[in-house]
């Protein structure tokens, strides 16, 4: 745990920027901004972290934006489920009774030709105490719980002072900064105080609200078969098991409907009850950790960026809302991370102007979309299955005995696979262009806007991707054997860094030159590791710098 005198420093008067939430997307923007070398301090409204585990699979996207960021994933993995232990997902009619079938998760053998990051699950909480460790070790971020943002406006300059009222005292203080950006999560007050409106997925008055009732246990369920995810298939509907730590740390949730069961009734005692059914037994060594009750509801904002307070942006949940099928939330949001906070050193340093930080809504927005509708989506696919499970009349046992019905049941799982596997939505999503093929159909590609693909290279005797090339610091040119002299390119005041095969790099195995082909093109990539383009030639590496920075 953290020392508490990192997190009671008194308000500053004025940081570099403000953060607005203090949960892993809010840290995240903390602390690659902090990379750059600006200050800035985080605000929390709460004394100590709600709710339960919360999110817990962590993509290879966001694990390769954390090993850019220079995060230490070791001990992360360590504190997850096992990759042998979160190997299925399974659909039964009690943990113990009736299996309908089960879906393989996306393994590390799927990943391994795609990122060096394999897919890995830990619970939230985990996963923001290794991010604030990090992020309170650059020395350079003041991280305050229980003060509450209020409000700001914006100066003459630009810059803005925000009100932010220490929740122990109800003393309101000011602070200035030169940016803001809310990552306080669905129901953001950032995002009203910015005036960003909020709408439902498919338009205005088609919001879908889901209630969700869970419970946070205790128990050793380490000696049941092996699986991340259990989906409970009854006649009241779904049910589901998330396995945190298979021997201490289980989560169990309903979905229910507020006017028919009003929450009351979610007691310790209804719950138990719950979850011993579920389990098909009782257990003598459960243990309630905590009971929360929440909503869901497909939600996308219509900018990250204030058009009221033009230096204010919205990351994460604040500026979209997915249902948690598909583990997209917490992913999307430090996705949004790395697109804006690399953008905002661009301005800083002059490589660009403001005008260049409106990319971060053309860019992120589609990809929330997609991602938002494939969660959706997936919500939608498991209520599908539950209809073909749910026979009027039949016990699970007659419906699994009726060779018709476990035709259907198969049919029904077998088309929830794009849940459990979405490699493309992860990683390869190209910026400017929708998506063209399925969730799980990803494909390396040489294009403007995509990410720079994986392989596997050598550099001074070590193993290393293709994606270390890039360290986030500036662009990259990666270019073939001899392409050019230079180390370093100052393309009107834009740096580039030049990553030349077999002087700087070492092809392994040839992989690397059989995806740029034969033509000898060189690689323009952002500090974000997307694609700008390719060159044929170092004199057009500042025509395309300028046509891609200036031209926004």
């Amino acid at each position: 745990m953290h020392n508490p005198q990192y997190l009671s420093h008194d308000l500053p008067e004025s940081t570099f920027a403000l953060i607005v939430g203090g949960g892993p997307v809010g840290i995240a923007t903390a602390l690659s901004l902090a990379r750059y070398g600006y200050e800035c301090v985080v605000v929390e409204r709460h004394a100590e972290r709600l709710g339960q585990p919360k999110a817990h699979v962590l993509n290879p996207r966001t694990l390769e934006i954390f090993h850019q960021y220079g995060i230490d994933l070791d001990p992360l993995r360590k504190l997850g489920v096992p990759p042998n232990e979160a190997d299925v997902v399974r659909f039964v009619a009690s943990m113990t009774g009736i299996e309908f079938g089960k879906i393989g998760r996306q393994t590390d053998e799927d990943t391994a030709s795609v990122s060096p990051e394999p897919t890995f699950n830990v619970a939230q909480p985990h996963l923001e105490d290794h991010l604030l460790a990090t992020a309170l070790a650059t020395g350079k971020i003041t991280y305050l719980r229980m003060h509450e943002w209020m409000g700001c406006s914006e100066e003459p300059d630009r810059a803005i002072t925000s009100q932010i009222q220490c929740r122990k005292t109800n003393v309101i203080k000011t602070i200035q900064s030169k940016y803001l950006v809310g990552c306080d999560g669905a129901k953001a007050r950032s995002r009203d105080g910015l005036q960003i409106n909020f709408q439902p997925l498919n338009g205005p008055g088609t919001e879908q609200v889901l209630h969700y009732a869970s419970v946070h246990f205790q128990a050793d369920l380490s000696h049941m078969k092996t699986g991340l995810l259990w989906f409970i298939l009854k006649p009241e509907g779904m049910r589901v098991f998330i396995a945190y730590n298979r021997k201490n740390s289980w989560v169990y949730f309903t979905r229910y409907d507020p006017t028919k069961t009003p929450k009351t009734t979610f007691t310790s005692k209804y719950f138990e009850a719950l979850v011993f059914e579920a389990i098909g037994k009782p257990l003598p060594d459960y243990q309630e950790l905590g009971i929360t009750l929440w909503t869901t509801s497909p939600k996308l904002a219509d900018t990250y960026r204030s058009s009221k307070i033009r230096n204010a942006f919205l990351a994460g949940d604040a500026a979209h809302s997915f249902p948690p099928t598909g583990g997209l939330g917490v992913n999307t949001g430090i996705e949004d991370v790395q697109n804006l906070t690399w953008k905002i050193h661009a301005v800083q340093q002059g490589w660009a102007t403001e005008s260049f930080l409106e990319t971060v809504t053309t860019e992120r927005l589609p990809i929330a979309k997609d991602n938002c509708q494939q969660s959706k989506l997936n919500e939608d696919k498991i209520f599908r299955l539950i209809t073909a499970i749910l026979v009027p009349g039949k016990t699970a046992e007659e419906v699994i005995a009726d060779p018709a019905s476990r035709k259907a049941i198969q049919d029904e799982i077998d088309k929830n696979r794009d849940h459990f596997h979405s490699l493309n939505l992860q990683v390869g999503y190209v910026y400017g262009r929708p998506h063209i093929r399925g969730p799980a159909d990803y494909q390396r590609e040489l294009v403007s806007g995509a990410r720079l693909p994986h392989v596997w290279l050598e550099r001074n005797g070590q193993k290393i991707s293709s994606l270390d090339l890039v360290s986030g610091f500036d662009f990259v040119l990666i270019t073939p054997s001899q392409f050019t002299q230079r180390k370093q390119l100052d393309c009107d005041g834009v740096p580039v860094s030049v990553q030349q095969l077999n002087q700087h790099f070492l092809d392994i195995d040839g992989e690397w030159q059989e995806f740029i082909g034969q033509d000898h093109a060189a690689v323009l990539v952002r500090p974000d590791q997307h694609i700008v383009g390719t060159i044929s030639s170092m004199e057009d590496v500042g025509k395309m710098l300028a046509n891609y920075l200036r031209a926004r």
